[in-house]
């Protein structure tokens, strides 16, 4: 008798045991993490008179102005020519501060996505307020907006004049990257 009971109170908890388990899945609110690195590709579009922009610490793109007050710590531009004719594409910030410094511009992909890999450490070194030209290719440092470091590696960028308001065409950029960000303050990834 006294054997049954310990197995029944045994099947008892290990039941509740495993009930828990299963709500604690499925029930559960805890925020999902912020991610460190990935790709995204950022536009100069204006929609509903707000702007994209890139915040590593959100890791991900936000429009600006949010209900957060975030800022972000990248925005893409069209850089254009005197003539009117669209050179390419930069990145600037929202305060106009060093913030950008150039780490490398090679031929090939394989040569970026290497050096992009082994860069283990932000140099101490001077940044600029704009990364401009912003090509494929290229590899950049980035101090954010709360004063912390992450790399970017240029995938793709397009920059053209969207023609389709035959009365006034609008620059039009884009740049595809991927990222990786310190969360920590440290320059070393």
């Amino acid at each position: 008798m006294l054997v049954e009971n310990n197995l029944k109170l045994l099947f008892i908890i290990t039941f509740l045991f495993s009930f828990l388990l299963s709500c604690e899945k499925k029930y559960n609110t805890e925020p999902s993490p912020i991610p460190i690195s990935g790709r995204v590709t950022l536009n100069s579009n204006v929609e509903d008179n707000k702007i994209h922009g890139f915040s590593f610490s959100k890791g991900g793109v936000i429009s600006v102005p949010n209900s957060e007050g975030i800022l972000p710590d990248l925005l893409l531009a069209v850089q254009m020519a005197n003539d009117g004719k669209v050179r390419g594409v930069y990145f600037g910030t929202t305060e106009f501060r060093p913030t950008f410094h150039l780490i490398s511009w090679v031929d090939t992909e394989d040569s970026a996505q290497t050096i992009f890999n082994n860069l283990v450490e932000i140099p101490d070194t001077t940044f600029q307020e704009l990364a401009i030209p912003v090509n494929k290719n290229q590899v950049w440092a980035v101090i954010t907006q709360k004063n912390k470091y992450a790399k970017i590696l240029i995938i793709d960028t397009v920059a053209l004049n969207d023609s389709t308001n035959e009365n006034a065409p609008t620059p039009y950029g884009e740049a595809t990257f991927d990222w990786v960000f310190q969360p920590n303050g440290s320059r070393v990834f």
